[in-house]
């Protein structure tokens, strides 16, 4: 149980920093208010499924790879609903 308490918490505070440069880059590009907590989801869940990846034992680059590629469907499905930019 410890473990698996361990990996959770490693994966919150991962998702939580992961979060932040989303944001950041959202404010970069004038993303409205609104949009920007999906921005900072995008961010996290990346980070976090990459984080997943790492600790299952895959490389980094698939890890990454896999993640974006995740989170970028995501991203246009849920953009896709708002009838907003991807």
């Amino acid at each position: 149980m410890g473990l698996v308490m361990n990996l959770l918490s490693e994966l919150f505070v991962d998702m939580l920093l992961g979060s932040v440069p989303a944001v950041g880059f959202g404010m970069l590009f004038n993303v409205p208010k609104k949009i920007l907590w999906f921005c900072a989801a995008g961010g996290a869940v990346g980070h976090g499924f990459r984080f997943l990846f790492m600790r299952g034992g895959i490389p980094i680059e698939w890890g990454t790879l896999l993640a974006a590629s995740t989170v970028s469907l995501i991203g246009v499905w849920v953009a896709q609903r708002l009838q907003a930019h991807p």
